[in-house]
């Protein structure tokens, strides 16, 4: 599934006018017409809608919606926020329409005449679509304040009144509906956590819009799905031996940070690498619960070229040895790397390190550590996913943004969005799982880097998801996370 930005989805919708030879209106009418069946599914206990509608094309489809339920029996009543001027074309349209409607008609023009709002209602939310960009005034507010503070079900109509469709707005008052009714694709705004309590669930809606329009346009933002992780997933030969899957190399824990290297390494070897060797200078004492597989060189730097990929970062700490160790890591050229955890706050500290790496490279930066190295790096951008295109450009890497919508930039610009993952991943350890898989996927040769990110962070998430059979939200921790590994991988096949 595609992420369109604003601009796309009103030429999308323009494309589906021109070549079907329809107006807009006849496309407001297929979309109210979609929302209406979700609606007779979904809302069918309610017997009385309350409808609010601004004047533009989103208070239009709300007209219609609203004109559709009456004619099927539902009682409904339309409040139209008026500003004393003329809405949109199609907005007027629909207007006309709803005057021959069996519903009543309200307009709301100062506080006084926003309506008490009953329990056992389902509201409609078609005040504002994805063309706002503005925050709400003294008396859009305060409808949206009484429409929240109501215990009505909520449903909004393409997105939530006062969310912007391609921005963040942590700050601006929105509805928080129970359900938002979607058209054609999803919106960036529902990815960030700014969003999280008022876009309730997301249903994408197909309103008839021509799929064709997405072969003529630059798509930068992708959900990874199941179909794209097959296609990346190559199966194994018969005939293969442990020299086709790579030699990887781990650099990480401390003293007072051991468990890192533990759980990346046994993920590693558990991905899949030919051999996994661990390099651990910061430590004194080697940790238990550690697979027997994974191998503990005294020496890497005199044979960098033996290794497939190195990952390195996790459990360092910024101490001056660790900070020693990078720029040692640094001095060398190595085929492929992953770039976690302190690593990334050292870099950020001294981004000049950038300009040594060699070879193919992920750096995967949780957050603050990504905001780190915003700052340092002076990276332009009013989003965090332009900030993010922005920084795999700058660098030429695959950068991972963690968290609850995971995101991979290529250097060419293109975000994908992973959707696997749960909050068990919330715990200490979860990024060093996911450095461990990627080292584990980057070590072996037939997968290109982004590919290697794509299918590692759909099967880190995939793997908690599989925990959640038999672990709880609570109980679920990163070392789990390579029980479950062979499971997901079987989601594959």
């Amino acid at each position: 599934m595609v992420i369109l930005e604003s601009n796309q989805i009103q030429a999308w919708d323009a494309f589906t006018m021109a070549s079907r030879n329809i107006r807009s209106f006849d496309l407001m009418q297929q979309a109210a017409q979609a929302c209406v069946n979700w609606l007779e599914l979904n809302t069918s206990n309610y017997h009385h809608y309350y409808v609010f509608c601004g004047k533009g094309n989103n208070g239009g489809d709300g007209l219609s919606i609203a004109n559709r339920l009456s004619a099927l029996g539902f009682s409904v009543d339309v409040f139209i926020l008026e500003y004393g001027k003329i809405g949109s074309p199609d907005f007027q349209e629909a207007l006309q329409h709803a005057h021959d409607g069996a519903f009543q008609l309200h307009y709301i023009s100062s506080k006084d005449s926003i309506p008490a709002i009953p329990n056992d209602v389902c509201v409609i939310d078609a005040l504002f679509g994805i063309g706002f960009n503005r925050p709400l005034d003294d008396l859009a507010s305060y409808i949206v304040q009484v429409i929240n503070a109501s215990k009505a079900f909520v449903v909004s109509i393409d997105i939530p009144s006062g969310l912007y469709a391609d921005t963040t707005n942590h700050s601006n008052l929105s509805v928080k509906a129970h359900y938002t009714l979607s058209f054609g694709c999803y919106k960036l705004a529902f990815l960030h956590l700014s969003a999280e309590k008022s876009i309730g669930d997301v249903v994408i809606l197909d309103i008839g819009l021509d799929a064709s329009f997405l072969d003529t346009i630059v798509i930068k933002f992708r959900f990874i799905d199941l179909l794209l992780v097959k296609e990346i997933y190559k199966p194994r030969s018969l005939f293969s031996h442990k020299g086709h899957f790579g030699h990887a190399l781990l650099v990480a824990g401390s003293e007072t940070m051991p468990g890192a290297g533990v759980i990346a390494a046994n993920l590693c070897v558990r991905t899949g690498a030919g051999k996994t060797d661990w390099y651990c200078p910061l430590m004194k004492h080697l940790p238990a619960n550690l697979l027997s597989e994974i191998m503990f060189p005294k020496e890497v730097f005199h044979e960098v070229e033996k290794y497939s990929s190195i990952a390195f970062g996790p459990g360092f700490g910024r101490s001056s040895e660790s900070k020693e160790l990078v720029h040692q890591i640094l001095q060398y050229r190595w085929k492929s790397m992953v770039v976690d955890a302190d690593a990334l706050n050292i870099i950020s500290e001294q981004p000049e390190l950038l300009e040594k790496f060699g070879g193919e490279t992920i750096l995967t930066p949780h957050p603050k550590e990504f905001d780190r190295l915003v700052a340092a790096l002076k990276i332009e951008g009013a989003t965090p996913w332009q900030q993010l295109q922005n920084m795999a450009q700058i660098t030429s890497c695959v950068v991972v943004l963690k968290g609850r919508y995971t995101m991979i930039a290529s250097p060419e610009g293109i975000i994908y969005i992973n959707t696997t993952g749960n909050p068990g991943l919330a715990k200490g350890g979860s990024g060093d799982a996911l450095t461990g898989i990627l080292l584990g996927l980057t070590s072996q040769p037939f997968y290109q880097t982004l590919e290697a990110a794509i299918l590692g962070v759909f099967l880190h998430g995939k793997a908690a998801d599989l925990g959640l059979k038999t672990q709880s939200v609570e109980s679920l921790i990163a070392s789990d996370l390579a029980d479950y590994m062979g499971q997901a991988f079987k989601e594959l096949v």
